[in-house]
Order: C-alpha cells, then sequence, then structure tokens
C-alpha cells in the first residue's frame, strides 16, 4: 500500500524528473567545491564549480556560476595587490602571491596572468614550470 501511495503522489508532481545519480554528478561537485571555496582551497574549488557549471540542472548551474564568480574575483583582488606591490618595487612582496595565484588559480584568466608576471619578474612557478 505505501509503494502505490507513493507511485500516486510521484505521479502528481509536474515537472522534470531528476534521478539521483544525475543529480549527484553535479550536485556533489557543487558541494565540494563551495567547501574548497570556503576553506581557500581556491584549485580544487574551482575544478569542482566548473564541473558543477556543465551539468544539466539550471539551479545547481547558477549556484556554481556564483561561487565560481567569487573565486574569480578572489583571484583578481589578489592579482591587483600584486600588481601594486609590483608597481611600488616590492617584487618580494608580490612574488609569493603570484606563486599562489599562477599554481591555485591556473585555470581562471587572473592565474594565466600572475604566470605570466611570474615569467616577465624572472620566477618559477611552485610546480617549477
Amino acid at each position: 500500500v505505501f509503494l502505490r501511495d507513493l507511485k500516486e503522489a510521484l505521479d502528481k508532481v509536474t515537472g522534470t524528473r531528476i534521478a539521483k545519480a544525475d543529480y549527484d554528478r553535479q550536485a556533489v561537485p557543487l558541494d565540494e567545491g563551495q567547501a574548497a571555496l570556503k576553506t581557500g582551497k581556491y584549485k580544487s574549488a574551482i575544478e569542482g564549480l566548473t564541473v558543477a557549471t556543465k551539468g544539466p540542472i539550471d539551479q545547481l548551474k547558477k549556484e556554481a556560476e556564483i561561487s565560481l564568480a567569487e573565486a574569480k574575483r578572489t583571484g583578481e583582488t589578489l592579482l591587483a595587490r600584486c600588481k601594486t606591490a609590483l608597481d611600488g618595487a616590492r617584487k618580494d612582496q608580490a612574488k609569493e602571491t603570484l606563486k599562489m595565484l599562477a599554481d591555485e588559480f591556473a585555470a581562471l584568466e587572473c592565474g594565466r596572468e600572475a604566470a605570466e608576471l611570474l615569467q616577465k619578474i624572472g620566477v618559477e612557478k611552485k610546480d617549477g614550470k
């Protein structure tokens, strides 16, 4: 009787049905990415959030895009600080943050720009590249 009632209730629900496995394929990377973002693990955050933005569920995609935009803003802010430090001839002060940006934010424009700045000032990134 319980299963029949459950099936009848499900039949009354409108909208698109999503299998749990499909939902988890997008929700798990989103959750992990948001958690990593909160703890400052930007590389894994960006990876998880990027996966979540490519999923089919619009609500999760929007959440992932918002969190990814937050990560981009963080990277851009750090990059701007590094540029200011370089302009003020504080190369040593900027060097470590640029290395972190080039490594942690490599998938974003600010990470690529940090890598270029490191090359211009003659410093190798953390991974030796």
